[in-house]
């Protein structure tokens, strides 16, 4: 596996794991040994969640079919050791969690996957990725029941923070991209669509009664624990971001001491644009930096707006790297100072993007 490529997701999208009877056997002790492995991964990994939990199933008869998804996910983990959870200061201090679940996602026994994921300071605090133990009759109950596991969690977590001198001033919310499981969990009345649910579910509308746990609406965009129950395809949206690297040399023509910038702008790990030209003569080397970057932004720019003609959204504004920490202080600051004086008007431009948040 040392020489193996990289991949972008742990699993093929769309591909259901079942029972491989007419499978080629493989060693159980060693598939056993390699998804324990994994195993310890998940703590730190959310994204592995859902692929640990669906390996886990067939560790009493794998086959090769097996083996070669639990490689995949060796592959996946080789490309992206750099990933982890990553926590804001003076961020928002409150528990919210996302809860989900799919329907019929196995394929032996026609039963759900849950999932949630708590956050704390915008960071992933908590999360799961189980089967659920009963089989449901629409994706209402599925999510109801998947509702009901996260909310159990969610008090469990509340306590164990007061206990830490952390206490929640508001209630937990819970956001669900089903409207009905939302209905159901504030109508106490006994209708077709809860009739059917075990009585054990029910404990979630007690706690929204109470006012403990609140379920909110959130769209399937926002649905940031689907990762936890499905395969997820790789959405070019989510992945797109726009990152320029720039640099000058300084009076490098021996005739007329003039400068050559150079940039290149990486479309995710792609090379979409480069250029290198010779330009004016200038008197220092913040100077020099300061009219490349003023260049550059420019460049940027348009590369965003053609993705955003395409219909490509950028996960975060356009990033500029560069080595000149006085030109870092010459954009952030818009006062005009010795570093800036011989620096055109029309080389502004960079200010204005930077102060509307454009770059």
């Amino acid at each position: 596996m040392g020489k193996s490529n990289n991949v972008k997701n742990p699993i093929v999208p769309g591909m259901k794991l079942m029972k491989d009877k007419d499978g080629t056997k493989v060693d159980a002790t060693m598939y056993k040994q390699l998804v324990g492995s994994l195993m310890y991964m998940t703590v730190t990994r959310p994204d592995m969640m859902y692929v640990v939990c669906l390996l886990s199933r067939f560790m009493s008869n794998p086959t090769e079919l097996h083996l070669q998804a639990a490689k995949r996910v060796l592959r996946y983990l080789k490309g992206t050791v750099d990933l982890g959870v990553f926590y804001q200061r003076k961020s928002k201090e409150e528990l919210e969690a996302y809860t989900d679940s799919d329907y019929v996602g196995d394929v032996d026994d026609k039963k759900n996957t849950s999932g949630y994921v708590f956050l704390l300071s915008k960071g992933a605090m908590s999360w799961s990725s189980k089967k659920q133990h009963v089989v449901t009759f629409s994706t209402t109950k599925a999510e109801f029941v998947a509702a009901a596991s996260c909310s159990c969690q969610g008090v469990w977590m509340k306590r164990v923070m007061e206990k830490l001198g952390h206490s929640q001033r508001w209630n937990i919310i819970v956001f669900c991209d089903n409207s009905s499981t939302i209905k159901l969990s504030k109508n106490p009345v006994l209708h077709r669509c809860s009739k059917r649910i075990d009585v054990r579910f029910h404990f979630l509308r007690d706690l929204a009664k109470e006012g403990i746990v609140e379920l909110k609406y959130c769209s399937k965009q926002e649905q940031i624990v689907d990762i936890m129950t499905k395969p997820l395809k790789l959405d070019s949206s989510a992945i797109l971001a726009i990152i320029m690297f720039s640099d000058v040399d300084w009076g490098s023509d021996v005739d007329d001491r003039r400068f050559t910038f150079g940039y290149c702008i990486l479309l995710g790990a792609h090379l979409v644009h480069w250029s290198s030209k010779r330009r004016v003569v200038s008197r220092s080397t913040t100077e020099v930096e300061y009219w490349s970057l003023d260049n550059d932004a420019s460049k940027v720019l348009w590369v965003k707006s053609v993705l955003d003609e395409i219909g490509l959204k950028l996960l975060d504004v356009p990033r500029l790297w560069w080595d000149n920490t006085s030109t870092v202080l010459v954009v952030a600051n818009p006062i005009l100072h010795t570093k800036t004086e011989h620096v055109d008007l029309d080389l502004q431009f960079i200010h204005e993007k930077v102060d509307v948040g454009k770059l």
